[in-house]
This record gives structure tokens, C-alpha cells and sequence, in this order.
């Protein structure tokens, strides 16, 4: 287990609107890839992100989960920040140490993991973009055949 491209990812839950949650055990089980960005509704990098995942994500909806996790913001506060801006993806809040556990130390941080729980792209704050992003959610739609 470690952080790093290649490494099975550490265990994680996510708190989910409604009260639920979910965990990397439920989704490796279910054989579902995932897609998360480690973000901030305030911060400008994370609003552009959030903007260009907008547009690569729906293809990929039905195969591969995108999550936009907050560090310090409320699950109502991601909900309207979500229906305000209309971004892609479940906004959700780490349950537990998720943030320490994946040694995110800096907004915008994005992070794919395959059907297997293997961390197979992880980039930081002002890096990647759309058509990288396109093949990531790709290999992650790959992953889940």
C-alpha cells in the first residue's frame, strides 16, 4: 500500500450527501475505477479543474466514479458550490484520516485508481488538463472490462 503511481491505494471512505458513505473496499469489490480531485470551491486552480473535468467526464460517467473531495468545506457548502457552478461528479468529504493517508498536502491534487485499487495517475496542483485527463479517465474505463 502507498501513494504513488503503481501502489494499491490506501483504504478510504467517503462521506456521501443523504448520509452515506461510501469505501475503496465497496468500490474494488464492485470493480468500479475512481476519479478524485482533493479540493477547495474557493481556490482558483480547483474551479478550473473542476470546470475541465466537467467536459471529460460524462462519457465515462457509467463506468468510472468521480468524486470531488473537500479539505475544509461541508457537505451543504460542496452541494451548492456544485449546483451554483454545475461541475461533474459527487462531492464528498473524507471520513477519517483520508487526506494524511494519501499525503495530499496541497489543493487541486488529483488522483485515478483502478478497478484493482491501483493508484495509476497522480498529479498536484496546476498539472494535467483536458485530453490528459480524457486518457486517464480511459484507462480507468479500461480497467473496470
Amino acid at each position: 500500500m502507498g501513494t504513488n503511481e503503481g501502489d494499491l491505494a490506501p483504504e478510504y471512505v467517503l462521506n456521501l450527501p443523504q448520509n452515506r458513505q461510501v469505501s475503496s473496499t465497496d468500490l474494488v469489490s464492485q470493480g468500479k475505477p475512481v476519479f478524485i480531485i482533493f479540493h477547495a470551491t474557493w481556490w482558483p486552480d480547483c474551479r478550473s479543474a473542476l470546470r475541465s473535468l466537467t467536459e471529460v467526464y460524462p462519457p465515462f460517467k457509467d463506468q468510472v466514479d468521480f468524486y470531488a473531495v473537500a479539505f475544509n468545506e461541508s457537505l451543504n457548502e460542496l452541494q451548492t458550490y456544485q449546483n451554483d457552478s454545475g461541475h461533474a461528479g459527487t462531492v464528498a468529504r473524507s471520513a477519517g484520516n483520508m487526506i494524511r493517508d494519501f499525503r495530499v498536502t496541497q489543493q487541486s491534487t488529483k488522483i485515478a485508481i483502478d478497478a484493482n485499487g491501483v493508484i495509476i495517475y497522480r498529479v498536484g496542483l496546476g498539472r494535467g488538463g483536458a485530453s490528459e485527463w480524457t486518457n486517464v479517465f480511459q484507462q480507468l474505463a479500461n480497467s473496470a472490462q
